[in-house]
């Protein structure tokens, strides 16, 4: 029996890329979101209007939704950082899984950087599933892919994972959508206006990854806007680069700062790559053949 609509409440939201990679796959209604980023309840408030519950740790009571989504802080896990891990503060695997509960999900979608397989020597993935496994969600799939397996001009590997709480009953057969159509009318991947939005990379720093921009040009059916502007990274580049609709993130009207737009794009996630890795994720669950 296939699902319509399944109902999503989202918890470190961030500009909401793993929401729409789910909405690529699946027929889903956000229904309320948990984020305590000013600049990303700006970018959540304008593109999805939903209510923001705030910080996840003093959610009680949520609205029931049919799923969980949670890129949940990178922080603890990446290279970039001290890897505390299960140590720091922002790790909040215990958190999502008690929201969770309390909202009756069927699913829980996670989202993190590769580090996670190897923080606190492998500690910290082992937390998770422990969480998961405490909390109900007893069945669950993982996979490690990057960006550029779905086109992306870069790799920016992730961790993906999806459980499921079999006593909800959530093995059931799920309607999944069907590529190019689904993207047009979502407007995920939006063509370019004119020709003048296509990008000049000749004699740029760009021009010797010109074969994998096009690439991306042609995935996501949008060219690439200038790379440059004022001498320095356009950020509506990084935002195309991210597969984002047009001023997803780049839009004047949320006044955001050039260091807040960078911050929020570069911590957020790929939808067309979480779309692919939610509906591997999906089919494994379900034990159906070549996913």
């Amino acid at each position: 029996m296939a699902t319509l609509g399944l109902s999503v409440g989202s918890l470190c939201s961030g500009y909401g890329g793993l929401e729409l990679g789910l909405s690529q796959v699946i027929d889903t209604d956000l229904e309320w979101f948990s984020e305590i980023d000013d600049n990303a309840i700006k970018v959540m408030d304008t593109r999805f209007g939903k209510p923001n519950l705030g910080d996840l740790t003093s959610i009680i009571q949520p609205p029931k939704v049919d799923i969980i989504t949670a890129g949940f802080p990178c922080q603890p896990f990446s290279y970039a950082g001290y890897r505390k891990g299960i140590e720091d503060d922002r790790y909040l695997i215990d958190d999502i899984c008690r929201v969770a509960v309390a909202a009756e999900a069927r699913w829980i979608i996670l989202e993190n950087v590769k580090g996670i397989l190897t923080a606190n020597n492998g500690e910290a993935l082992a937390r998770v599933a422990e969480a998961l496994a405490l909390s109900g969600f007893s069945r669950w799939e993982w996979t490690l892919v990057g960006a550029d397996r779905f086109g992306a001009c870069h790799r920016r590997e992730r961790w993906f994972c999806i459980a499921t709480n079999t006593d909800r009953g959530s093995g059931q057969e799920l309607n999944f959508r069907n590529g190019e159509g689904d993207r047009q009318e979502t407007r995920i991947n939006r063509i370019a206006e004119n020709n003048s939005e296509r990008s000049s990379l000749s004699g740029s720093a760009f021009e010797r990854y010109k074969p994998v921009i096009e690439r991306w040009e042609r995935t996501i059916g949008r060219a690439a806007p200038e790379p440059y502007t004022e001498y320095r990274l356009n950020i509506r580049f990084v935002e195309w680069m991210m597969g984002l609709p047009i001023s997803w993130v780049c839009d004047d009207t949320l006044e955001l700062t050039r260091t807040a737009t960078l911050e929020l794009l570069g911590n957020g996630v790929v939808p067309q790559q979480a779309s692919g890795a939610i509906r591997y994720l999906f089919k494994q669950l379900n034990n159906q053949e070549n996913p």
